[in-house]
């Protein structure tokens, strides 16, 4: 039961059917969400949003210590906290290789939506390590080129990343309404986006991939914008931004190997509207934060571990998956994922819905696993799954192996990616390179309160009940 926006007089809940049907798309959002964090980070990848003035950091959500634990202690629980209380909370734990040889390896769990004092709490904590791995699948191209790769390979990562690159630039023009003239003038506003771009901003034979103004008296692109001059928009009435590289041979023209390639940004629509993804939706219709917004990835310890959007699908497809409907949900592109966003909305816009919802949320996310969010996408999901988790795994690995091997001053170490991640992760992080538990730090990621959601003890002990029955009922059923 929850109260009306106007009164404090209990209403109704929502009928049965109704708060089934919702339960299980957040169920199948939920599940995905857990165990397949940082997908979405290919769609979302290319988005700049207006730059703001940084908002005060939320408080830190509580933290404690616990002793050792056992491989496969699991990475997410929900606490009782006294009468019409109770947490989601969230482990990081650390591993230590046998003998003291080797960087204190950091497995920190994530789910990307949570209370804005989670991530602070992560933040801080993730800023004291020497290296961070995190998730987020790269944009297509953005896989690394092995040494002896062939030319046609190098042609063709810089074709899909002078796209990319041409994809950042016109975000970053539709949201600031003003024509950025570099890469680094959008580094510089967007500092999330200065690591990839530091990263992948490079053709396949390893030459910056250029970018500059064209059209009448087009202005130097080491010119200073004033953002907020109206005249400034003004004078860029009729230019576009050409995203280059010129090849193998680094001149202008030629052909083949050497042909130069690119890609014409045009000035954006006006008033051209911004795609959410999935997960944004999610925490706006639960009143949290999303991961995405909340956290800074771009600090000089914090390094991309993770496959590309391209070796995904292609894996997928190789071992009977299909990525395409996973990535397209995730990015609010596909039917499912409007209806989605549909029900979301629904559920945002109703006190006693989104309460039921969210400690339905919390249920789901305490108790999902891999193996259910892949039945949940149906034939081959399975497949799938085994390269969201295992190949992406890997990636990380083969990283955490090069700092030992070559960087013997790293001496800490956090694999932060989603927490359906972790039990494979773990595993192998003993089975290939002999390390063992050591200690657990549980973080508070959502807060559920009898007060705040304005119902009775009595009933907030009645919708945990049935929610944590009604999660655990569809995950059986999913697998």
């Amino acid at each position: 039961m929850a109260v009306n926006d106007q009164t404090s007089t209990p209403v109704r809940p929502f009928g049965l059917a109704r708060i089934v049907q919702a339960a299980a798309v957040t169920t199948v959002l939920a599940t995905v969400l857990a165990a397949a964090g940082g997908v979405w980070a290919a769609g979302s990848a290319t988005r700049c949003d207006q730059p703001q003035a940084a908002p005060a950091s939320p408080a830190a959500a509580q933290t404690e210590n616990t002793d050792a634990f056992a491989l496969g202690d699991p990475y997410l629980r929900i606490v009782d906290v006294g009468p019409g209380e109770a947490k989601l909370q969230i482990a990081s734990k650390s591993f230590v290789k046998s003998g003291g040889a080797g960087p204190v390896v950091h497995l920190t769990g994530a789910i990307h939506i949570a209370d804005a004092g989670f991530y602070t709490s992560l933040q801080t904590m993730l800023d004291k390590m020497d290296v961070v791995l995190f998730e987020g699948v790269r944009p297509k191209g953005g896989s690394r080129l092995p040494a002896d790769a062939t030319d046609d390979q190098r042609q063709t990562a810089t074709k899909d990343r002078v796209e990319m690159v041409a994809g950042i630039v016109k975000a970053m023009w539709e949201a600031t309404g003003t024509m950025p003239r570099s890469l680094a003038e959008i580094g510089e506003a967007k500092p999330k986006l200065k690591s990839m771009l530091d990263d992948l901003a490079i053709d396949g034979w390893g030459k910056p991939i250029g970018i500059e103004v064209i059209g009448a008296e087009a202005k130097p692109a080491d010119k200073t914008v004033d953002t907020d001059s109206a005249s400034e928009k003004n004078a860029d009435a009729g230019k576009s931004i050409r995203v280059f590289s010129n090849g193998k041979d680094h001149q202008t023209g030629g052909g083949g190997l050497s042909g130069d390639v690119e890609k014409i940004v045009t000035a954006p629509k006006s008033g051209a509207a911004k795609n959410k993804n999935l997960q944004e939706k999610l925490a706006k219709a639960f009143g949290l934060s999303y991961q995405g917004e909340a956290m800074n990835t771009g600090k000089p310890n914090w390094r991309s571990s993770d496959l590309s959007i391209d070796q995904i699908i292609q894996r997928a497809k190789e071992s009977g998956g299909d990525a395409s409907m996973l990535l397209s949900m995730l990015d609010g592109n596909s039917m499912l994922a409007k209806l989605g966003g549909f029900v979301l909305g629904f559920i945002e816009a109703s006190p006693a819905l989104r309460a039921t919802m969210k400690v339905t949320l919390v249920e789901v996310l305490a108790n999902a696993d891999p193996e259910a969010g892949g039945a949940a996408l149906g034939k081959g999901g399975g497949a799938l799954m085994k390269v969201i988790i295992e190949d992406r795994n890997d990636v990380v690995l083969s990283d955490l192996e090069k700092i030992i091997s070559s960087e013997p001053n790293i001496k800490s170490v956090s694999a932060f990616y989603g927490a359906g991640h972790m039990a494979d992760m773990e595993k192998k992080l003993a089975s290939r390179y002999g390390y063992t538990p050591g200690e657990t730090v549980w973080i508070d990621a959502v807060l559920l309160s009898a007060k705040e959601m304005g119902i009775s003890e009595k009933d907030f002990a009645k919708m945990r009940k049935s929610a944590s029955a009604s999660a655990k009922s569809m995950i059986k059923k999913a697998k």
